[in-house]
């Protein structure tokens, strides 16, 4: 709000800046009983959408508060009511149409299904409705305010004002004249701006054409993409997992050198030690199945950190440091597995690099998924490897035979009793202990350290009736085997899972790599392995013709996410078509108003390279913001120069004097769009909508000035040249 008001006072002035800062309460307040009327909390998601909404709803109030100070500003003025209400009219077809536009782009992301849609839906509710109020409040408030607070004076005491314009004006001028004049400049911009967008969409697609590999490190002028980028926590979870035959002692020797690891770590502040069994289930361990994680080789450890506003390091980077620590304390330990997961900072997943092995031969899948734990493992920046195939574990099936049991003397009952004593122990009473509420058993076991071997039972014996002892391997025959394997399906499929987690670098790119030596892999059976789901549509597990491999996790709610976004973007854009073109009563004019878009990626693209962020869904959402922000700048430009032509301009004239005069509320409401949107920059979670939005706003305001201008002067004399009209 400070940075709004700040532009505003320097453009225009104190009493404009405060006739433009009492709308911002109101609206914020109009949307937010809107968001209390939908039933909508304000979190997170809800504030930010405020703050982006910020920066679009003063655009209403500031385009009509500055062409009623440009009418005031006029010599000789006489009715100032009549003047208010003409610079409010004059402005207000391109406001509208400017304000539908941004609510269209915003309802878009409604269309949104899924986790994401649900996750953005907040922003997609709260904007439009900012927008709404914006545009009742800058139409009742703003003139009203304007009428009684601004000075009589307006032209004598607006002289540096009137000056400030006046330079902005020619120094467009010169640029557009020329580009509208001269065909060879005109060519040579038009060149320029092509290979500025071509080497601005190289930056994120390099990497997957690059002939060093998609997963090669990435080049220097090269552009991460991934889901959400990685959030700063102040708590992360330490899931340990041992082999299925480990004692619980074993398990807690290795959870207590975990311990004294993280007590090593001058952030951390406490953890708690679950033992046996999964923590407490939160949003992100529900998705990954940690409430089904149970046993004595199962541990997990929730480590708590300093607040992030007191230190110095970032969540992700203490875990990255920790991670090869605690990796070398669970070596020791065969088939032992430690990860460290910090909860995402948007819609979870099951695993970040995710596949799904489908198949019918659980001897075949089992294959199948040491080929891709292996490969999972070869790969560049894969870390903590881990497959749902369990471990074989030793089963002793003990069998009594009947025949020496009688010919001793002993019943099978008896030697059941004594076995079970052997492996289990037994429960011999309760006892009534004081100050304890209820009864305590009293429990009969053999330490664990003096377990016989299950094949030396001649050192157990039983009595007979006769109170003879009689060895029970006399008795009894052991066989062994091994415990069947849990079966797992999902959607009527047997399944099997490998998951791993990226080190530095989003999830796509490793698993691209893999997918590539994975896909047409040759498994020890001689069956070939076959993979799948990286496509725009979900692919549906067939086994009819083999163990088949599709991807999930991140990877998938990443293709899912882009694909819808860039939908809503699709549908945005077809919408605003429509209404300019009924409009507009053409359909080559809204054409040009669209051209901004792609020119604002212009400078998302190296925005996001500047300030070191990968480009993420926030991103795109904030290209689907400036969708809508974008179109205004056009829309202004195209109405004035049809009014000017209504009264007579020349069209090349009507065209510069349009620039001329539109320049100042355009760079103003950019400046709104741009500053409002800067707070956004200190959110991990949100950074990228930020930076689309300012680097995309400064980039497509400056480039539509000087080329939408020339597009718009070409399209109206082919259209007037066309209706046999004289174009002067």
């Amino acid at each position: 709000i400070a940075a709004v008001f700040l532009v505003v006072t320097l453009f225009l002035g104190l009493r404009q800046a405060l006739i433009v800062g009492i709308g911002i309460p109101l609206v914020l307040a109009l949307t937010l009983g809107m968001v209390w009327l939908a039933g909508y909390s304000i979190n997170r998601v809800t504030l930010f959408g405020l703050i982006l909404s910020l920066g679009l709803l003063v655009d209403d109030a500031i385009v009509v508060i500055e062409n009623v100070h440009r009418h005031y500003s006029v010599p000789g003025i006489q009715d100032r009511r009549a003047a208010t209400v003409l610079a409010t009219r004059e402005i207000g077809n391109p406001t509208n149409l400017a304000t539908l536009a941004v609510m269209v782009v915003f309802l878009s992301l409604m269309s949104v299904p899924g986790m994401p849609g649900q996750f953005f839906y907040p922003i997609a509710y709260t904007v439009p409705v900012a927008m709404a109020s914006s545009l009742l409040v800058a139409y009742t408030v703003v003139p009203w305010a304007a009428l009684r607070w601004l000075p009589a004076d307006a032209h004598e005491n607006h002289e540096s004002d009137t000056a400030l314009h006046a330079r902005l004006s020619r120094a467009f001028r010169r640029r557009v004249a020329p580009l509208i004049d001269d065909r060879r400049q005109r060519h040579r911009a038009l060149w320029i701006v092509i290979g500025m967008l071509l080497l601005a969409l190289l930056q994120p697609t390099w990497q997957f054409v690059r002939p060093a590999g998609v997963n090669a490190p990435m080049a220097w002028f090269g552009l991460e993409m991934g889901m959400m980028p990685g959030d700063n926590k102040n708590t992360f979870n330490v899931v340990l997992t041992l082999p299925e035959s480990a004692a619980i002692e074993e398990t807690d020797r290795i959870a207590r050198t975990i311990g004294v690891a993280l007590r090593k770590v001058p952030e951390v502040t406490d953890y708690q030690v679950w033992m046996g069994r999964s923590g407490i289930i939160d949003f992100n361990g529900m998705l990954r199945g940690n409430a089904d994680r149970a046993g004595e080789n199962y541990a997990e450890i929730r480590v708590n950190l300093v607040g992030k506003h007191a230190r110095d390091r970032k969540s992700h980077d203490i875990v990255r440091e920790l991670r090869p620590v605690l990796q070398n304390i669970v070596a020791t330990v065969p088939g032992a597995n430690v990860q460290l997961v910090e909860d995402p900072p948007g819609p979870p997943v099951r695993g970040n690099i995710y596949a799904e092995i489908y198949g019918r031969d659980p001897a075949q899948m089992r294959l199948a998924s040491d080929a891709v734990a292996k490969a999972f493992a070869n790969t560049r920046n894969v870390v903590e490897v881990t497959d749902t195939e369990p471990a074989d574990v030793r089963r002793f099936r003990f069998v009594i035979d009947r025949e020496k049991a009688a010919l001793s003397g002993v019943t099978a009952a008896d030697i059941t009793t004594a076995l079970r004593r052997l492996v289990d122990g037994e429960t011999l009473g309760r006892a009534h202990v004081d100050g304890e509420l209820n009864p305590v058993p009293l429990r009969l076991a053999i330490p664990r350290q003096h377990q016989l071997d299950p094949e030396l039972l001649s050192r157990a014996w039983v009595s007979n009736a006769q109170g003879r002892h009689v060895p029970l391997s006399a008795l009894v025959r052991v066989e062994q085997g091994h415990a069947d394997r849990p079966i797992r399906r999902r959607n009527g499929e047997r399944v099997t899972f490998v998951s791993g987690e990226p080190g530095d670098s989003p999830p796509v790119y490793a698993v691209l790599d893999i997918n590539e030596r994975v896909n047409g892999l040759t498994l020890a059976d001689g069956t070939t392995l076959t993979t799948g789901n990286l496509g725009i549509a979900r692919d549906i597990p067939d086994t009819a013709q083999g163990t088949q491999v599709l991807w999930g996790g991140q990877q998938r709610q990443t293709l899912d996410t882009y694909r819808d976004m860039f939908s809503a973007l699709g549908i945005a854009i077809v919408l605003l078509y429509l209404i300019l073109v009924a409009y507009y009563q053409s359909f080559s004019l809204p054409v040009v108003a669209l051209a901004a878009i792609p020119l604002g990626l212009i400078g998302v693209f190296p925005g996001h390279w500047l300030l070191g962020q990968q480009f993420s869904a926030t991103s795109l959402v904030g290209i689907i913001a400036l969708a809508g922000v974008v179109v205004r700048n056009g829309l202004l430009i195209i109405d004035f120069v049809l009014e000017y032509r209504m009264q007579g301009y020349p069209l090349r004239d009507a065209v510069i004097e349009a620039v001329a005069i539109r320049v100042r509320p355009i760079m103003l409401t950019a400046l709104a769009v741009m500053l409002g949107s800067a707070v956004m920059l200190t959110d991990p979670m949100f950074i990228g909508l930020a930076i689309s939005l300012i680097f995309g706003t400064l980039a497509s305001t400056l480039l539509s000035l000087l080329l939408l201008p020339v597009l718009l002067y070409k399209v109206l004399g082919w259209r007037e040249r066309r209706d046999g009209q004289a174009v002067v």
